[in-house]
């Protein structure tokens, strides 16, 4: 054969094995191009195009769609302002009339506990005889009187009027705001002149007709057999000792029956703004927990429970 066509031969064969190599290369890019669409659709996607809000993203063929995620709610953070905590607040000594000559006054603490939030703990102080004690806004004045019989009486009440001021000089006044608190035991008539509007049968104990009763507009919750609560609204003359006034007067009456071994009471009001009801509520809370009687446990086996006074719901 011819050299020139010898060589003819050789670059039609070299030309052909260039062919098929270009031609193998373009196939596996063409498998692997088709392979991705099938396996990563979403990249195959046109760029820029954005996925609609609250989409699904998609997932691959063949599996189950992404979940949305679910907003959890934020865990809520305790407030320490509002949680009550054992606090030493300042105590106002009382001036005191006593019904007996000769009397001598109790040493008056310079702290009381009380437990409440510094929210609270930071607009009350304690006004005391050193017998009694109630809790009342600060800047208050105050007076307490210790009868003869027993009974016992002390108010808070606004700095314009005297200090020292006998609480039942007091009765009948519809004063801005105050706190007052009547400790009437052992007088047992006492027992029932504070109660019998609440607890009528205290009045029947004592075989008289009892000297006052709720009046309209006055709203009474019973808190449980020996203790009851009760709401002046703003104009209502009721049993709240300042009541009738520009101001609510809420308050708490409690009364012990013995079963005829005799009786047991108290009562305090708190006359305040509307805007002030959970300062009355920590304010009567408090008398409850620190002067209010309680009653005797139940007989009965010593391991059978005691009786006690129902847990104040709603506080007035």
């Amino acid at each position: 054969m011819p050299a020139r066509a010898a060589t003819s031969v050789e670059k039609a064969r070299r030309h052909a094995q260039q062919m098929i190599v270009w031609l193998t290369a373009g196939a596996f890019v063409v498998l692997a191009v088709g392979v991705a669409s099938m396996v990563f659709p979403a990249a195959c996607k046109k760029a820029g195009a954005p996925a609609a809000p609250g989409s699904v993203p998609a997932a691959p063929s063949g599996h189950a769609p992404l979940p949305v995620p679910t907003p959890q709610p934020a865990v809520p953070i305790a407030d320490a302002s509002t949680t009550p905590v054992a606090t030493d607040l300042p105590v106002v000594p009382c001036k005191t009339v006593y019904g007996v000559e000769g009397a001598t006054p109790a040493p008056v603490p310079k702290t009381l506990s009380a437990k409440l939030s510094p929210l609270l703990a930071a607009q009350l102080e304690f006004y005391s005889n050193g017998e009694h004690a109630l809790l009342a806004p600060r800047g208050l004045h105050c007076g307490a009187a210790d009868g003869a019989d027993g009974t016992a009486s002390i108010a808070a009440y606004p700095a314009d009027a005297p200090d020292g001021m006998n609480p039942s000089d007091l009765a009948g006044k519809s004063l801005a705001e105050g706190v007052v608190a009547w400790l009437p035991s052992p007088c047992q008539g006492c027992i029932a002149d504070v109660a019998c509007p609440f607890f009528p049968k205290a009045a029947e104990n004592m075989e008289l007709p009892c000297g006052s009763k709720s009046p309209a507009g006055e709203i009474v919750t019973r808190l449980g057999p020996t203790r009851a609560a009760f709401e002046d609204p703003a104009g209502t003359k009721g049993e709240g000792d300042l009541s009738g006034g520009a101001n609510p007067s809420n308050g708490v009456v409690v009364y012990i029956d013995d079963n005829g071994n005799g009786m047991d009471g108290a009562k305090e009001s708190c006359t305040l703004p509307d805007a002030d009801h959970a300062l009355c509520r920590a304010i009567l809370d408090d008398f409850l927990a620190r002067e209010a009687p309680t009653p005797a446990p139940a007989s009965g086996p010593a391991s059978g429970p005691a009786s006690a006074p129902a847990a104040p719901g709603k506080a007035p």
